[in-house]
């Protein structure tokens, strides 16, 4: 008799439970598009952890990453084939908070990149214990987007795996609640505010990633799905 879920939920009879992990101090997993599993940790005191990739949920973890010293992993994402990954830590230098990005390759030890970057720009959203994930991989592996703040101001963070470079744009006021971020079917960019009217809304950003160059005002929320 397989062992029953962990969580305060029924199962619909025509699923079936495919593992049930004990799962201390991780604060947020994703399944990969290969059937594996990425999980965050992040100890108890506000540092520490690991990301840890499974390739399958109920397997050993075959790549562990240690958080950075005074520093704890936010959140990864991994592209559409499973191939490529991106992650963001943040950590103390002295009493200043600084972000890092990292990108991966599934077959491959050497990292894509490897940059410092302004600290994340979490927003939380009806007293939520913590906000929507700071990384979004492009469906093709070739980007990736971070929401980050920069003397409390937010910003997004576009970075070019390629040439493994960040650039840093902050945001205006209209633009400035930004709580989900995700790129679509479509290869765009989106955004979802906090907010609605005419500084909230879910925007689709140009192609060049500078500015948003369309946006729905009356649609705003917790999170995006591709």
């Amino acid at each position: 008799m397989p062992p029953r879920p962990k969580v305060p939920f029924a199962l619909h009879p025509s699923l079936h439970l495919r593992a049930n992990l004990d799962a201390p101090d991780v604060s947020r997993a994703l399944l990969t598009p290969d059937g594996g599993l990425a999980r965050v940790s992040r100890l108890a005191s506000g540092t520490g952890g690991s990301l840890d990739f499974h390739p399958r949920p109920d397997a050993p973890a075959a790549r562990a990453l240690p958080a950075p010293e005074r520093g704890w992993w936010d959140a990864v994402d991994v592209s559409r084939d499973g191939s490529r990954w991106a992650a963001m830590s943040e950590r103390w230098v002295g009493d200043r908070r600084v972000g890092h990005v990292v990108v991966g390759d599934r077959d491959r030890d050497a990292l894509r990149v490897d940059l410092d970057v302004p600290r994340g720009g979490p927003i939380t959203l009806n007293h939520q214990s913590q906000s929507a994930p700071l990384v979004a991989l492009s469906p093709d592996g070739e980007r990736v987007m971070l929401l980050a703040s920069i003397d409390e101001r937010s910003a997004i963070v576009a970075v070019d795996v390629v040439r493994g470079t960040a650039e840093t744009r902050a945001l205006d006021a209209a633009h400035a609640d930004v709580f989900a971020l995700a790129w679509g079917g479509d290869g765009g960019f989106y955004t979802a505010s906090t907010s609605l009217g005419a500084k909230g809304g879910v925007a689709r950003w140009s192609d060049d990633l500078t500015a948003p160059a369309r946006r729905w005002e009356w649609a705003a929320g917790g999170a995006l799905a591709p």
